[in-house]
Formats: C-alpha cells, sequence, structure tokens
C-alpha cells in the first residue's frame, strides 16, 4: 500500500507490545498470550508520529470501504493480505422518533449488525485471523457466549485454518447453526461463559490450538478500536459528547478508546474526548458495582444472568481497562432490568425500523435511565453501539 505522501510504507508501524498491567514489552514478532508477569492482557503500541506524517484524515476517502482503509493503525504487514470479509464502514445515523422521545436532539445509531456474522465482532476477527495466519497458527480456539462464534467461524473458514468453539448451552440455537455451517467443531458447555475457558485451556494443551478469546490474544483488541476510528472519521473528526455501548467483555469500549488516543497523538483529532456509559443488565452489573463504589477491579459475579447472552459475563480481564477509560472519560456505568432491554429492543424496531439485538437494545435501555437521571443532556450529541442483530434472539421474539 502507498501512502498519501507517496512513500513507501515500512512493514508496519506496530513498534511492540506492551503489558497493560506492568507496563513490560513484548516483541510483536512472536507469538504472544498474556503477560508472562502479571497475566494482564498485553496492548498494541504504534509509531503514530510516523502514521500521521504518512497519511492524512483526507486520503482516506479514496481507500477500499472496510476496517483496512486503516492500514496503518493495525498490526498486519503492509505487503501482508489481510483476511477480510469486507467488515466494517457500518452505518452511522440519526434516530429521530427516538431522540424526540427523550428530547434529544442530537441522538445516533452506529448499526453493527451489518457486519459479516451480523456483529461487530466481525472487526476483531478479521485483523486477530489475519495476524494468525502472519504466525503461522493453522488452529485457533475460542469461548464464545455465542456473539463471536459466528464470525470467528466465518474468519477461519476464510483462512482455510481449523476453529473450536465453546458455547454455553443456552447460546442462541441461530449461532450454534451458524458456527457449524461455517465449519467450526462446536462443544457445549453446561456450565456459563467462563466455564468453557477449561475446555478451550485443555484444546490448546493437549490439541496444538491457540486460543483466540477475549484478551488472551492483543490483535482482537486491534479490530475492535476500528470501530472508534469510524465513529471519528463519520463525524468529521470531530467526536460526540457520549458514546454508550453495552456491556458484554468491553474490548469494543477499551479499543474506542485507544483508538482515540492514537487518532490524536497522529493529529487527527484535538483533544475532546466522548463520555463513555458502559450498560450492563442487572444479573451481570459486576462493572456497575465497581464503578458505582470507586473500585479499580471489579469482583466476579458467580451466575451471571440476563436475556442478552453477549452481556452474561461474570468476570473480564479488561475490568481495570473499562473502569480506567470510564473515569478518564467522566462517563457512567448504569445496569438496566431484562424488562427495560426487551421493550427497549421492541421500541427499536417499531419506531426506527431497527431489528437491534438485545445487547445493542441495552444500550438504549440504559441511555434512557441516564436521561432520567440528568446525566445526559438536551443539547448532547450521543450515539448508542448495536453490537448485532435482533434476528439472533427469535426465542426472545416469540
Amino acid at each position: 500500500m502507498k501512502n498519501t505522501a507517496g512513500v513507501k510504507a515500512p512493514q508496519s508501524f506496530l513498534k511492540k507490545l506492551v503489558c497493560s498491567g506492568c507496563s513490560k514489552n513484548y516483541p510483536h514478532t512472536r507469538v504472544q498470550t498474556l503477560c508472562q508477569a502479571c497475566g494482564a492482557p498485553l496492548l498494541a503500541e504504534y509509531d503514530t508520529k510516523a502514521i500521521g506524517a504518512c497519511v492524512k484524515p483526507a486520503g482516506l476517502r479514496e481507500r477500499e470501504s472496510s476496517i483496512w482503509r486503516y492500514r496503518e493503525f493495525l498490526p498486519l504487514p503492509q505487503d501482508a493480505q489481510p483476511v477480510s470479509l469486507r467488515e466494517g464502514c457500518t452505518p452511522l445515523f440519526v434516530l429521530p422518533r427516538e431522540g424526540k422521545r427523550l428530547k434529544l436532539d442530537n441522538l445516533w445509531l452506529k448499526d453493527e449488525s451489518k457486519n459479516p456474522g451480523f456483529t461487530f465482532k466481525a472487526r476483531g476477527m478479521s485483523v486477530a485471523v489475519s495476524l494468525a495466519l502472519q504466525l503461522k497458527l493453522d488452529r485457533l480456539a475460542l469461548r464464545s457466549a455465542g456473539n463471536a462464534g459466528a464470525p470467528f467461524a466465518a474468519y477461519c473458514a476464510r483462512a482455510g485454518v481449523k476453529s473450536l468453539i465453546v458455547m454455553p448451552k443456552d447460546a442462541p440455537e441461530l449461532t450454534l447453526l451458524a458456527c457449524e455451517m461455517l465449519g467450526a467443531r462446536v462443544n457445549l458447555s453446561r456450565g456459563t461463559l467462563e466455564d468453557c475457558t477449561q475446555t478451550v485451556q485443555t484444546a490448546v494443551l493437549k490439541d496444538g490450538y491457540f486460543d483466540l478469546s477475549s484478551y488472551q490474544e492483543p490483535y482482537r483488541l486491534e479490530g475492535d478500536k476500528t470501530l472508534g476510528l469510524e465513529i471519528a472519521e463519520g463525524f468529521n473528526w470531530q467526536l460526540p459528547d457520549w458514546v454508550v455501548y453495552p456491556g458484554d467483555g468491553g474490548m469494543g469500549l477499551i479499543g474506542m478508546w485507544k483508538a482515540w488516543r492514537e487518532l490524536e497523538e497522529a493529529g487527527f483529532i484535538g483533544k475532546k474526548r466522548p463520555k463513555l456509559l458502559f450498560v450492563q443488565g442487572e444479573g451481570c452489573a459486576g462493572i456497575v458495582n465497581a464503578f458505582n463504589a470507586g473500585e479499580d477491579r471489579a469482583e466476579t459475579i458467580a451466575n451471571p444472568t440476563g436475556v442478552a447472552t453477549g452481556l452474561r459475563v461474570g468476570k473480564t480481564l479488561g475490568d481495570n481497562l473499562i473502569l480506567t477509560a470510564l473515569k478518564e472519560s467522566g462517563g457512567a456505568a448504569i445496569a438496566v432490568p431484562d424488562n427495560a432491554i426487551v421493550n427497549a429492543m421492541r421500541d427499536m424496531a417499531r419506531t426506527e425500523g431497527v431489528l437491534a439485538a438485545a445487547e445493542g437494545a441495552a444500550s438504549l435501555a440504559g441511555l434512557r435511565k441516564a436521561v432520567e437521571q440528568g446525566l445526559v443532556k438536551k443539547n448532547e450529541q450521543v450515539v448508542l453501539i448495536n453490537t448485532n442483530t435482533g434476528l439472533k434472539y427469535a426465542n426472545l421474539v416469540r
């Protein structure tokens, strides 16, 4: 790829991997998982000044409509072919009726259900599977509540690598069928998402699989951060006042926060950041509890419950990163009941024509509560994230 200055780009602008806990450095030229010293996730660090000198915002308009238009901000070497299904560049549009109902002048939706696999998880899978190929990995495993399963299977199929997915038995049936159709080997666990971890770890040790589950390697987060890059570009490099994100493992939220820092360092945007609103279900509100108590880490929810399967995360390795981003942004964390999520899912469909998933509807339910509490003001620009499709929830719709 050539940059806008006409100078040949380097192999990659990626410099190193840095532990998010103890700041230990790791080389990106070798396979890496969690920090060997403290067990925290690793984060990719780029030469952002060089990126800013190499490419300018106006130059992106002529590029392809996928996450790979931001190639300089991604870890794959410039001369390597990504594993892509044209993920990203999803719709960003106004919600006029819901905005009027909430008395908000400027309410927007970023609809991630238009991605391959109908979910924002396609972003991270494209990058992670691309890097797995680059590092000569040919057996990939994943634990999933359901949302990440289909895109994981799709990108593994696209790359020609073996895939293993471990999901709870109550994962959405349509997701299970999609994973099997896409050629993945699927194991169902009787327990929670956390109980799936042991099965994946056994496959890693016994069968030579590499774990691509959340935070277990550093590159899914890099794909997820393109959500933040797109929001910035979508508003002509002027960030909104609020971004509302449904509380899964939090990689999308952490990725956006990382993306905006890198954009500022590269000279694409100024210092303004959106306030982040992290929305969880009442049956799995570990981050909300920790945020309200002023804690730096969240306690484990032993039996997470709720209608939104993607929100049933009892513990995330990124809890401190989520809490840090919320505090730094001046944002908030809110828990909503199942009935509020179901009502928001119905309203999004009937008033705005959007078949949002329960997770995406949780964003709207959380915003409604935030408006009631006076956290979000009438004239503020707000972006809701719908992470995936409501078609996955046929049983809930019935």
